[in-house]
């Protein structure tokens, strides 16, 4: 059976090399993420697996649904800075005047934009409503219409809306934290209805996002997994280790606790490990190190444990095969929580165990404890499978 379905994937990439398409894709491309530019990637790397020419295309940003003014001050806020940081990305001679901590803020996002532009293709220069044969919209939480980020926000052209494709379709594209509830409160299910309508195929990436469509249209849409866990990026991926006995904590600091901080710096003493921080600045860290996501996969490949509370840095430990516990952050009205998403993803793999909730859970037996990779592997070498089905078949042939 497994033969017959490898020579069928390898027909139609045959016939695809023969009717070579041009695919677009929309996705989050342009944040300054490294997960968002792993899923681009990674999914970008599938579609060209299969004989087909990819380019990414850009949306017009709209402001994400509020919830409260709270939402709207820090939405303002956001965008104001990252303006700021735009303006000194191109006036280099400004940045003397700014205090050390913005500045490496300011080099690391234009040594991001320099990445992107060489592995995605992604430049200065926006490409809208571009003509190709085949439209993807995903990965990532690319339909997650009240995230309070003035690089994404609510576009209807993120739903297809005026594409010049001739066929649209979404793979693993994710609500986020953007339940059907929310979509009523807001008055957008007849509006979100007829934009998913139009597609010939709907993927998403995860429970929420599945109900949310099956109660938007009737019907269940497929599921799969994260570009970043169906791509296999480690043997691509250059072997350097550059750092010994350490933890890697990938999480916002903004939503790290000051319990979390001392469980964390505590488990750290007890084993005798450094604290790395790869997400930016964290007092409680002994270092922080600037990456590209690259670096990063492959300072994970070391790692001797992993803290995190973010949907990409749990799927790096995955992949990685490392110790790791995901910080489950519950939501609550409008302000953002990572539940919907993550519990999913764990639950999936067989990793449940591998949540973490402070005050609920000991950090040390959770991190302490084995996990059996081959189960979970066995699931994800399924969803590849899966996945190539999916894009294959979608994509002409």
């Amino acid at each position: 059976m497994g033969i017959c379905f490898e020579a069928t994937i390898e027909i139609r990439k045959i016939l695809n090399l023969l009717l070579k398409m041009n695919v677009g894709i929309i996705s989050m491309q342009r944040v300054c993420n490294k997960g968002s530019f792993l899923q681009a990637y990674g999914l970008k790397k599938m579609v060209e697996s299969l004989g087909h020419h990819v380019e990414f295309v850009d949306y017009e940003v709209g402001k994400p649904l509020f919830g409260n003014s709270a939402d709207k001050r820090q939405y303002h806020i956001l965008k104001v800075r990252n303006s700021f940081i735009n303006l000194f990305i191109r006036c280099k001679w400004l940045r003397m005047f700014l205090p050390d901590s913005y500045r490496q803020i300011v080099i690391e996002r234009d040594e991001y934009k320099k990445f992107i532009a060489k592995h995605l293709g992604v430049t200065d220069k926006m490409k809208y409503r571009t003509s190709v044969d085949a439209l993807i919209i995903g990965s990532d939480e690319v339909f997650n219409c009240t995230q309070i980020n003035p690089e994404v926000g609510y576009s209807p052209e993120i739903f297809g809306v005026n594409n010049k494709a001739r066929k649209l379709l979404s793979y693993a594209a994710s609500f986020g934290n953007t339940t059907y509830q929310k979509l009523a409160d807001f008055g957008k299910v007849d509006e979100l209805k007829g934009f998913l309508t139009a597609f010939d195929s709907i993927s998403v990436r995860d429970r929420n996002s599945s109900a949310v469509v099956e109660k938007l249209l009737g019907s269940k849409p497929e599921v799969n997994l994260d570009p970043v866990l169906m791509y296999d990026y480690m043997p691509t991926i250059k072997d350097e280790q550059i750092r010994k006995d350490y933890i890697i904590v990938y999480a916002y600091r903004s939503r790290i606790t000051p319990e979390e901080a001392r469980e964390i710096k505590a488990f750290a003493k007890r084993v005798g490990k450094k604290l790395i921080s790869v997400s930016g600045q964290m007092d409680f860290c002994d270092e922080h190190l600037s990456l590209n996501p690259f670096e990063c996969l492959n300072l994970y490949r070391h790692a001797d444990y992993v803290i995190t509370d973010t949907f990409h840095g749990t799927i790096f430990s995955i992949i990685n095969r490392k110790k790791f516990v995901t910080l489950i952050r519950e939501s609550k009205g409008s302000s953002y929580g990572n539940q919907e998403k993550l519990q999913d993803l764990l639950d999936r793999l067989g990793l449940q165990a591998r949540s973490f909730s402070n005050g609920k859970d000991n950090l040390y037996e959770r991190l302490s404890a084995d996990i059996d990779y081959e189960k979970v592997f066995d699931v994800i070498d399924t969803e590849r499978k899966h996945t190539m089905k999916y894009l294959s078949t979608n994509l002409g042939l």
